[in-house]
């Protein structure tokens, strides 16, 4: 694993973009890279449409916000400091399943943490993800070049909620939650 502790998103993303090259030439096996970010920013997956940016780009960069868009499937997510992102970089043989594994490690997690939590993939692919009653709490998104998948993830822990009222995240009029308002044990 990589741990990156706090740094600037756009930095972890180019890290985990290398990590992606080296992995499909065989110069590295599968890794982990795990980042907080330093400060606030919206990214904007492959799934994301205009509605879910509720203002102009502009109007997020006049606020300090960075804005951008990278290589992952899903819709806008709000990143943070109190939240850990990371990156899967690995050979994947079936992604459902891949996805459907990991939910299953994060909702045991934060079970051990006193965070009920769940899946919703069953849903329909809009709900991949991990939920507390009807409100998520970590993201995923996946891309794959050739044989190799970088599933993205962010894991809200003790982060500022405001800001997610700036998008519709992921796409879905959803609430958020975190694991300090979750009730961890």
């Amino acid at each position: 694993a990589v741990d990156l502790g706090q740094s600037d998103l756009q930095v972890a993303i180019a890290i985990q973009e290398k990590a992606m090259a080296s992995r499909q030439s065989e110069t590295i096996g599968d890794t982990l890279i795990l980042v907080e970010p330093s400060s606030g920013s919206f990214t904007c997956g492959a799934s994301t449409t205009p509605d879910q940016l509720i203002h102009e780009r502009e109007w997020y960069a006049d606020r300090g916000f960075d804005l951008f868009d990278v290589k992952r499937g899903g819709g806008s997510t709000h990143n943070a400091e109190g939240q850990i992102n990371g990156w899967f970089v690995s050979k994947v043989s079936n992604l459902r399943n891949h996805v459907m594994l990991l939910e299953r490690v994060f909702v045991a997690a934060l079970a051990e943490n006193g965070v009920r939590a769940r899946s919703r993939i069953d849903e329909g692919n809009e709900f991949v993800g991990v939920w507390v009653e009807d409100k998520k709490i970590a993201n995923f998104g996946t891309h794959t070049t050739g044989s190799v998948t970088s599933t993205w993830f962010a894991l809200n822990v003790s982060m500022d909620l405001g800001p997610w009222l700036f998008i519709v995240p992921c796409g879905l009029q959803a609430a958020v939650t975190s694991v300090e308002e979750s009730g961890s044990g």
